[in-house]
């Protein structure tokens, strides 16, 4: 097993625990909020940098002032969705700084489709980030309803989250991977430029094809050229 291969595998088994433990993760952070003092969780209401954490909570922020949710309710819902969301952002992170240290050779651009993804995301969440009562077609249950609980509505983010982060971890190991590219590029470039300077010094073509020293010698009285061994 090689490097990269272990890298790898190291990788395999950090993302498969927290992938296991997400599960448990999501709802033991819900009940902890249920059970703290409602000014922590209206905090990610009144705060705008921890409102944001999540940036369609901009949409929602906006459209609970005019539904009929209690004020704790309202904390609750921007809180969850921001801490839900501020979980994918450090596991994103992490496997940022992961491929970053262990990422095998380039392979190709992918930055263009990956930008494409992005915008789709985007445009995803900000289009099924608002309240929509009168939508019952295909997938309905994931719409927001304002006859939906706290509860419910952020675990109808999660989606959200998933596809977003999905979008930026992709877009962002692509923007890694053509740096990468544009680096080796130089490197080869100067490498390059450094072989013609040894080639010149040596007065020959290209390394492999450097001219011989010679020795002189006479022959019948006559100076000749021998290479010299």
């Amino acid at each position: 097993m090689d490097e990269f291969e272990r890298a790898k595998y190291r990788r395999t088994v950090i993302v498969s625990t927290i992938v296991w433990t997400l599960p448990f993760l999501f709802p033991a952070t819900w009940l902890a909020l249920r059970e703290l003092p409602p000014e922590v969780a209206c905090s990610f209401q009144n705060v705008w940098l921890l409102r944001m954490l999540w940036p369609w909570n901009a949409i929602t922020y906006e459209e609970l002032k005019f539904l009929h949710f209690s004020d704790v309710d309202k904390c609750m819902i921007l809180a969850g969705r921001s801490i839900f969301s501020a979980y994918a952002a450090a596991l994103t992170g992490l496997l940022i700084c992961m491929g970053w240290r262990h990422q095998p050779p380039y392979k190709g651009n992918q930055l263009v489709p990956a930008t494409f993804g992005l915008m789709f995301a985007i445009g995803y969440c900000a289009l099924f980030s608002k309240f929509d009562d009168q939508y019952h077609g295909r997938h309905a249950e994931l719409v927001y309803k304002t006859s939906n609980g706290a509860a419910l509505l952020a675990t109808k983010t999660l989606p959200h989250i998933l596809i977003a982060y999905s979008a930026i971890l992709f877009w962002l190991m692509s923007l890694q991977d053509f740096f990468r590219a544009k680096i080796a590029e130089i490197k080869t470039h100067e490498s390059g430029h450094s072989l013609n300077e040894i080639n010149e010094i040596l007065g020959g073509d290209r390394i492999g094809n450097v001219k011989p020293p010679v020795h002189r010698d006479q022959v019948n009285g006559e100076d000749i050229e021998k290479p010299r061994v």
